[in-house]
């Protein structure tokens, strides 16, 4: 079973010029024991991704489950417990 899943994620932010999006259907596996690293250039969402993974924000699409536990919904006290 993986520690954290993101499946088809997507995060985007108002802007005057209409919605920008800082990560799109973007899906990462993480199993227990594995080293993984994020790379990519700047600007590509790395921060945004690594954000919704460290369940700091939540995405506007997608789902987030944690240790098999889909938590894209769970009430904001549930992922305050969680980053604990």
């Amino acid at each position: 079973m993986s520690v954290l899943e993101l499946d088809s994620i997507g995060v985007s932010y108002a802007m005057p010029g209409g919605p920008v999006w800082a990560v799109r259907d973007a899906s990462l596996t993480v199993m227990p024991g594995c080293v993984t690293a994020v790379v990519g250039p700047s600007g590509s969402g790395k921060t945004t991704l690594l954000s919704v993974a460290g369940l700091v924000q939540r995405p506007q699409q997608g789902r987030v489950r944690f240790g098999g536990v889909d938590v894209t919904d769970a009430p904001e006290r549930e992922w305050l417990r969680l980053r604990r």
